[in-house]
């Protein structure tokens, strides 16, 4: 294996919380801590002043390494939770089903920021602050986008509010949310999202795909067994074998028909529940 291999834990998943109808968790309300009211500790350089001896952190400072949200995303493969948060930090900002999928599943935005955080090794009390506070400004605008409310706010639509159910776009997946024709694993193939899925059209994507050494880089916990899909089994595998810089996100099926391969995601991809077990490994992790 090359030295360029970066660490890998394995967790064990502990569901927790009540099962509702078909074994799938009940909702998770979120807290008012979810939306964006701002305050003077999650400002930028323009909010309360700090004193002299700190030196200022940029939202993404603790993500820095990772790919840019200019790539374009793999298409026609399943994408687990972790993944999406550990190879796709940045893309959140500009693709507003991804976090709003998160959201769905019952992930809290502190609990995306420590995975996004945990993944590259940079999980600490700043860097959590500030990347929590980075989340709620993107979950605020994905939210405006989608539902085309200025006044969206992920508590109101995700929990209901005046005695009126949440937004049945923001409620677990079920049975009647996998696609015509389609099959559970489709749910998580990020080209299937419904609009709008990919940023708005006066931002020009990268041309170029995203190799599997700018996925990897900086990352220093990959998506545990349970979470992997086709995706981390070829990063995986560039990685061993010094090939990460040879592969990007277009031609990952290459690395999938080589004999001795045959990569498919985990069990997990076929259940209604794959980004919920996601939430719950990240539990396990201590917030700062």
């Amino acid at each position: 294996m090359s030295a360029t291999t970066t660490a890998i834990t394995t967790k064990t998943h502990v569901k927790s919380g009540p099962k509702g109808k078909g074994g799938v968790p009940s909702k998770r309300p979120l807290r008012d801590e979810d939306d964006d009211k701002g305050s003077d500790e999650d400002a930028g350089d323009g909010g309360k002043k700090k004193p002299a001896s700190k030196v200022p952190r940029a939202y993404n400072d603790g993500i820095g390494t990772a790919a840019s949200e200019r790539f374009g995303l793999p298409n026609d493969i399943a994408i687990s939770s972790i993944e999406l948060l550990t190879y796709f930090p940045k893309h959140a900002a500009l693709w507003p089903e991804l976090l709003l999928r998160l959201v769905r599943n019952d992930f809290s935005l502190p609990e995306c920021a420590v995975r996004q955080l945990y993944a590259r090794g940079n999980l600490d009390k700043a860097e959590f602050t500030r990347r929590y506070a980075s989340l709620r400004k993107a979950a605020k605008t994905a939210g405006q986008r989608k539902f085309n409310d200025p006044n969206f706010t992920l508590t109101s639509y995700k929990n209901g509010q005046n005695q009126q159910p949440g937004h049945p776009d923001l409620q677990p997946y079920t049975m009647a949310d996998v696609p015509a024709g389609g099959q559970i694993e489709h749910l998580y193939h990020v080209n299937r999202m419904t609009v709008p899925a990919a940023p708005p059209p006066n931002i020009p994507l990268n041309q170029a795909r995203a190799t599997l050494a700018d996925l990897a880089n900086g990352v220093t916990q990959h998506p545990p067994p349970g979470q992997r899909g086709v995706l981390t089994k070829c990063i995986l595998w560039a990685i061993a074998n010094s090939q990460d810089a040879n592969y990007d996100t277009h031609n990952l099926m290459t690395i999938v028909n080589m004999a001795g391969n045959n990569f498919v995601p985990d069990a997990g991809a076929n259940t209604l529940t794959w980004d919920q077990d996601g939430m719950t490994d990240t539990q396990t992790i201590p917030r700062p």
